[in-house]
């Protein structure tokens, strides 16, 4: 994704910054979300084929550490941090005028269902 940088008034770089940090926090969220639902994949559909001990989890060719597993609040101030950068990604677009906006990336699509897990 190419960004365009530079500016008289300074809002495209930091509308590129704040950007590139919502990017970011929803790739980590993407992330989390694949590892979540390959675990409850796998206790769903091969359960005898968890091993989980006092300080991990072991499927197929994973091992997860007990510190690497998020806790509800990790999840909590995940989301909250979401929250606030798509707010001010929408603000700043929001604000600026179609010139300041020509040759940036729009902010991306708002959240959506995964087509593959219909049951979401």
């Amino acid at each position: 994704m190419e960004m365009v940088v530079g500016s008289k008034s300074g809002v495209p770089d930091s509308y590129n910054e704040k950007l590139a940090a919502l990017l970011e926090t929803e790739t980590q969220m993407g992330e989390l979300a694949a590892l979540l639902a390959t675990v409850a994949d796998t206790l769903s559909h091969f359960p005898d084929a968890v091993e989980i001990g006092s300080k991990h989890i072991a499927f197929a060719d994973r091992r997860i550490e007990a510190a690497e597993w998020p806790s509800f609040r990790d999840l909590g101030v995940m989301l909250h941090t979401w929250r606030e950068q798509r707010a001010s990604v929408d603000a700043v677009w929001a604000a600026m005028s179609v010139e300041e906006r020509s040759g940036l990336n729009a902010p991306p699509v708002g959240s959506g269902g995964d087509p593959t897990r219909v049951w979401i």
